[in-house]
């Protein structure tokens, strides 16, 4: 689950945990390819749309914006380090320049959570960002 990182079963249509409607893979691996392109891992430098989306998605969950831009920037740069070395210690994996798929996911729970909102909404809202 985008939501909370729970898996899910095959046949479910939402999750058990929080029951969020389930998102396809086929929809991160689509947003995964927004800030990549063809290139196989999310780089630290792929993060300057990411940022700017952030914000804007920031902003229409909470009309307050508690958070300055260079805050969300450093929060956010944080969650990165925290995801890319979770995935070089765990999978011991030979990608440490950049986030895989993967691990893109994990990255996109822990910015849900840190926006206030579900992983569905901040995937809907980053290609609504990006035009798609």
């Amino acid at each position: 689950c985008i939501s909370c990182e729970s898996p899910h079963t095959d046949d479910a249509a939402f999750c058990r945990e929080c029951g969020e409607a389930r998102v396809a893979n086929k929809r991160i691996d689509e947003a995964f390819s927004l800030y990549t392109g063809t290139r196989k891992l999310f780089r630290k430098t792929d993060l300057i749309h990411f940022f700017l989306h952030a914000r804007h998605i920031q902003q229409a969950v909470s009309k307050a914006c508690e958070k300055t831009y260079r805050r969300l920037v450093i929060d956010i740069k944080a969650l990165y380090d925290e995801v890319l070395e979770s995935q070089c210690s765990e999978e011991l994996s030979a990608f440490t320049q950049g986030l895989t798929p993967d691990s893109f996911q994990t990255f996109l729970t822990k910015v849900a959570r840190m926006l206030g909102t579900s992983g569905g909404v901040l995937l809907a809202a980053l290609f609504d960002e990006a035009g798609r």
